[in-house]
């Protein structure tokens, strides 16, 4: 595993264990959505912001749907303040 590189960025605070997306990286959804928090749009940029690169590949579609995720709940918070 390559999680030595994640650049001190902290996991999200979560009221469920964090799951492991990236086997060959360590990263869990919590990096990502920590990631996305931080402005990271699409898989490179997680990793990059993560401090690592994909290996073999098979987590970008898992880290695209946690992304996707949060954007879709950050535009339900814009919504309901813009109310």
């Amino acid at each position: 595993m390559h999680h030595s590189g994640l650049q001190g960025l902290p996991a999200t605070p979560s009221r469920e264990l964090p799951v492991y997306v990236c086997l060959c990286n360590g990263l869990t959804d919590s990096h990502v959505r920590a990631a996305a928090l931080a402005d990271a749009c699409r898989p490179s940029e997680v990793y990059a912001a993560c401090g690592c690169t994909a290996q073999c590949g098979t987590c970008s579609r898992t880290v695209r749907r946690v992304l996707d995720d949060v954007a879709a709940n950050d535009r339900v918070v814009e919504m309901l303040a813009a109310d």
